[in-house]
């Protein structure tokens, strides 16, 4: 309780997983929605150091990588499995590792998705673990080919223990948001980021490992 939920905005994020085709490709599944319009999602006031580090690893503190399939549920993944994840992490210093410490992308998603996998929103994601909080995954295990079915009673009711408070953003699309990104993982925190995603996110090999959304030139 009274934990704080940051969502670091790009430029217009991907919609859903119709738009990589093909077996090899991850599906994906954010809908894009613009926070300023939202009442409840509050501009983050994000002080940034005058010197900030060259880099910080936050990864101790993350779960493992998961894998969500076929499904187009990236939004569960990024609120429930990992920051969820990591913020109780934080909170409780228990075990990333183990499945009752790690938090349900289809809790997320199987509530958020008007029954169809056809992708969800930040904003949902977030209403949903501030008002019913979020069942870990022993209690509702994730599965690709199940985006529809609700938990019983009693995964509510434990559930609810790990509701959060408020709903913050802040743009990335100037270096002034970029600084504000730097300032939340200096200061331990995992925000959830949207992004565009192309073809080369999946052959990333072939781009030494750099994505990007526009050419650049080095």
């Amino acid at each position: 309780m009274g934990k704080r939920l940051f969502f670091a905005v790009s430029l217009a994020c991907t919609l859903n997983s119709s738009i990589l085709l093909g077996a090899k490709y991850h599906s994906l599944g954010l809908i894009y929605e613009d926070p300023r319009t939202i009442p409840g999602f509050k501009r983050a006031e994000i002080k940034v150091s005058k010197a900030l580090p060259p880099a910080v690893d936050n990864s101790a503190d993350m779960p493992p990588v998961g894998d969500q399939g076929a499904q187009g549920s990236c939004t569960g993944w990024g609120t429930a499995y990992y920051y969820k994840t990591h913020q109780e992490k934080i909170e409780h210093g228990w075990s990333a590792d183990e499945a009752a410490h790690q938090f349900s992308p289809a809790f997320v998603y199987n509530h958020i998705n008007g029954g169809v996998d056809n992708g969800s929103t930040i904003w949902e994601a977030f209403d949903l673990i501030c008002k019913h909080g979020c069942a870990n995954m022993a209690d509702f295990p994730y599965n690709e080919l199940d985006y529809t079915t609700w938990p019983p009673e009693a995964v509510y009711d434990s559930a609810i223990y790990y509701r959060s408070q408020e709903k913050y953003y802040f743009p990335l699309q100037d270096d002034a948001g970029v600084l504000e990104l730097k300032q939340r993982l200096y200061d331990g925190d995992v925000p959830v980021i949207g992004i565009n995603v192309f073809e080369n996110f999946d052959n990333i090999e072939s781009y030494d490992t750099i994505f990007c959304v526009v050419d650049v030139n080095f």
